[in-house]
């Protein structure tokens, strides 16, 4: 690695007109999250799944730099995602000390203003937790921003030897209002979180029926179409079906199963691997036994937990467990799994929002969807499942517990309703939510107060 190789991820060095071309690209939510933490000399750790947008972020926020006549010299940047040496131990420190000494000729301690390292991908790198420890107690005015893709991998390191000195913020894939901003449609929708959907108001209902009222029709295909391709930045706008098809295969779920994972886990059956993920992918949103699945894929328990494990450490996946009040109990009892991304669900089974099959599995489609949003707010998410009756969400929040079902019908019956109004006639509670399809009220049934939301206007 010399100077002039460290010049070409850096062009603004020798043009200080250069920005990052993301005429594309919108701000994402997480924005917010992240700028809390951008005037503060903590290591800034963003991840999520591969192409859920992490490298944009950066390139977005060097843009931002840039353009607030920040000195082009105190910005850093450096991708390990396909540099062919990333497996050079040593590669970090030289990097940065090139930087350093060869472009800047500073000694680390000479540097008395803020200069930004961004470092993409560095969990590529060996002992790269180390190393960014070193100099971030060297010199705090170095502000490090990295980026990782393997959760387990990043968080162990950083509790390791970063304690203190690093914040971690989780990259979702797009939301539905974020979808809607890249095509720049429904703009005007309200749109809520599930924490305020704890205070709505009958004016709050009233605009989301008004424009539903409005739109309906036109809402539920762009929804559709969501669901299909619609929460990876890169592809959102993608009109071919092959195109769409062949980059959640090739640049992410094939990367992730066949290049990532082996390198990272050291798994040996590469094949056995990718193909538990196929079968899994095709089940997101229902219940799960770990025996079962071993049995049919004929493997050992032991090892299917690992590989369980190792995808969810990969964003690929993730289980919850049937809610009881004491925890400990939750992991012997039933599971249910989640696929990251409807849109991997849809393209395992090769079909997409205009195909009849579509309807058969729109459900788990958008409980998926649902399950993404609430983990997003909430850390502890459940599942009800008693004899014959279930409910597919359960949040705690300190003292509260709110039950969430998923019915996305064309038309709610009573029937639709028994499992929740049981559930909370038992846990004496006095709250519930449906998330539905077009459905919107706020109302009260057996002295129990219901809200009707569709789940396009959760954020």
């Amino acid at each position: 690695m010399d100077l002039e190789a460290i010049k070409t991820f850096n062009p603004w060095w020798i043009n200080t007109k250069y920005r990052f071309d993301l005429q594309n690209y919108i701000e994402r939510h997480v924005h917010k999250e992240i700028e809390k933490y951008f005037n503060v000399p903590q290591i800034i750790s963003l991840l999520g799944l591969r192409r859920s947008g992490k490298t944009t972020l950066m390139q977005q926020y060097i843009n931002k730099l840039l353009n607030a006549q920040t000195p082009s010299e105190s910005i850093f940047f450096f991708s390990f995602e396909d540099y062919l040496g990333k497996n050079e131990p040593e590669i970090l420190e030289d990097i940065i000390n090139i930087y350093l000494q060869k472009f800047l000729q500073k000694d680390i301690w000479d540097i008395k203003s803020i200069h930004y390292i961004f470092l993409d991908e560095i969990q590529y790198i060996n002992h790269w937790q180390d190393l960014v420890k070193r100099f971030y107690d060297k010199n705090r005015n170095l502000k490090f921003i990295i980026s990782g893709s393997f959760s387990s991998v990043i968080k162990k390191k950083s509790t390791e030897s970063l304690a203190g000195r690093i914040f971690e913020i989780n990259i979702p894939l797009l939301s539905f209002s974020e979808y809607c901003s890249l095509k720049n449609v429904f703009q005007e929708i309200p749109f809520f979180s599930i924490k305020n959907l704890l205070d709505i108001s009958s004016s709050d209902i009233k605009k989301i029926e008004k424009f539903n009222d409005l739109n309906s029709r036109k809402i539920e295909i762009i929804y559709s179409d969501y669901l299909y391709k619609g929460q990876f930045p890169e592809i959102s706008l993608f009109k071919d079906e092959s195109m769409v098809n062949n980059y959640i295969r090739g640049s992410i779920l094939k990367k992730i199963l066949t290049e990532d994972a082996p390198k990272i886990y050291k798994i040996e059956k590469i094949g056995e691997f990718a193909s538990i993920y196929k079968i899994i992918s095709k089940e997101t949103g229902n219940l799960f036994e770990i025996l079962n699945l071993a049995r049919e894929v004929g493997i050992n328990k032991d090892t299917l937990n690992n590989y369980l494990y190792y995808m969810e450490q990969l964003f690929l996946i993730r289980l919850i467990y049937n809610y009881t009040r004491k925890l400990r109990h939750q992991y012997r009892i039933q599971k249910k799994i989640y696929i990251s991304s409807p849109n991997f669900t849809c393209n395992e089974l090769n079909i997409n929002s205009n195909s009849s099959a579509f309807s058969l599995i729109v459900g788990n489609l958008v409980e998926t969807a649902v399950y993404q949003i609430i983990s997003k707010e909430f850390e502890n998410v459940s599942f009800w499942r008693y004899r014959d009756k279930e409910v597919d969400f359960i949040i705690e929040d300190g003292e509260n517990v709110i039950p969430i079902e998923v019915k996305y019908v064309n038309k709610l019956l009573p029937k639709h309703l028994k499992n929740l109004l049981y559930f909370l006639e038992y846990n004496k509670l006095g709250y519930g939510i449906v998330i539905t399809k077009n459905e919107i009220n706020l109302t009260t049934i057996d002295g129990k107060k219901i809200l009707f939301l569709p789940v396009w206007a959760l954020e």
